[in-house]
């Protein structure tokens, strides 16, 4: 799914309203928004996840995934917890009243993970990397060129660096 918009997009180009381009923007946008999640190692809107995972015999349990919004339910060896009974907070889920029985992919989490909205620095990022790919297109695989005595440089990485530094605090960095 997309992380931004044309029309935002377009405002940061200073693209007029009219359809300039509006395709190969929204190529751009898409491809843009799929790189960054990829980048990220998750969905950045709201999702259901469901994971099957091993009982450790204790009350609490490491969930791999980042910015979780709610637990949805449990089933441990087939029997569903009631919502009452558990907690989550930051990675862990915390049983009240019992233990993830041990046991391989014994335990059935259902959950929604990631944003409402999208983050604004992360759509930010997003409009970064859509805007050096449109500005690259007339220039590929050059990296400088003089003209008159002048010589001009181009960015030729993926991300700014301000990009890559917002990004960084969102990625994902426990295996899933």
């Amino acid at each position: 799914m997309a992380l931004t918009t044309l029309e935002r997009v377009k405002e940061w180009l200073k693209l007029q309203a009219v359809a300039v381009d509006d395709e190969l923007l929204q190529r751009l946008i898409d491809a843009a928004s799929a790189f960054v999640e990829k980048w990220l190692g998750f969905t950045v809107l709201r999702h259901e996840v469901v994971r099957w995972m091993d009982g450790n015999g204790k009350d609490e349990l490491v969930l791999t995934d980042p910015h979780i919004l709610a637990i949805n339910s449990i089933t441990i060896d087939g029997r569903l917890i009631p919502a009452g009974q558990y907690r989550h907070a930051d990675w862990w889920l915390i049983l009240d009243c019992a233990c993830f029985s041990r046991g391989r992919r014994n335990i059935c989490i259902k959950y929604d993970i990631g944003f409402d909205t999208v983050p604004a620095d992360i759509e930010n990022a997003v409009i970064d990397l859509v805007a050096l790919g449109y500005k690259e297109k007339d220039r590929i695989g050059l990296q400088s060129k003089t003209l008159a005595g002048e010589t001009i440089s181009y960015f030729t990485g993926v991300f700014s660096e301000r990009s890559k530094m917002v990004l960084q605090q969102y990625k994902r960095v426990v295996p899933g």
